[in-house]
């Protein structure tokens, strides 16, 4: 059986928790213990229930799964890749109800600005591949529909430094 610390004693060693030994209905409780995660991770795994009753916990682990925080510590980075979606479903780039309309600051170059921003200082190199679907890149020189398109043209290398970068590609 698994159970999350933070279920268990609100991730607090040294909090009680009680341990009962009941019938298989749950009315009736015969024993109970009382003890601590921390006296449990310092061995005290035999506990007496009292009335001649020992509760044995077996092959006790108390795993703590890292946080976002300590993987940064630990030296990991994060980065991002961007995927942009030029499908007609969109609208048309020159009506002002279209989520690509080149007015001060349209939906995608919020979204890019709003999320790249917070991952861009824990990226390493701030380069992050980006790409376009659904749409015809005419800077690319191409006239057709592509379906998956490196937005600076270059299939091999598809980063683009830099969040304002993106932005500025994407415009």
């Amino acid at each position: 059986m698994v159970i999350p610390l933070g279920q268990l004693c609100n991730a607090d060693k040294q909090s009680r928790i009680k341990f009962l030994t009941q019938d298989h209905h749950g009315h009736e409780v015969f024993n109970e213990v009382i003890t601590t995660v921390a006296q449990l991770e310092g061995g005290m795994t035999n506990l007496d229930a009292g009335h001649g009753t020992q509760i044995a916990l077996n092959n006790l682990s108390i795993y703590q799964r890292p946080t976002l925080v300590d993987y940064l510590r630990s030296g990991w980075s994060i980065s991002m890749v961007a995927a942009i979606d030029y499908t007609a479903s969109n609208g048309n780039p020159s009506s002002s109800t279209s989520l690509h309309f080149m007015g001060a600051n349209n939906q995608y170059e919020s979204a890019l600005m709003n999320v790249g921003m917070v991952i861009e200082p824990y990226d390493n190199d701030k380069s992050f591949p980006v790409f376009g679907f659904g749409g015809i890149p005419r800077h690319l020189g191409q006239n057709a529909t592509n379906h998956c398109f490196a937005m600076n043209g270059n299939a091999g290398d598809p980063n683009i430094v830099g969040i304002q970068g993106i932005v500025d590609s994407y415009r």
